[in-house]
């Protein structure tokens, strides 16, 4: 058994272009992809702070 905690989703509310967005994650990894200035970077920005409080 892995003992290591791992995130299983994230969500964001009424941010950048998501009223209402929840990111799944498989393994603890997630999967972004889109076009460019479809908000990757964006997200990935405002969802890593989130880990560090979190831990």
């Amino acid at each position: 058994m892995n003992s290591r905690w791992q995130a299983s989703k994230i969500g964001l509310i009424n941010f950048w272009y998501y009223d209402e967005q929840e990111f799944p994650f498989v393994k603890g990894r997630m999967l972004l992809r889109g076009a460019n200035g479809s908000g990757r970077s964006v997200t990935m920005q405002s969802v890593i702070p989130r880990f560090w409080t979190a831990i």
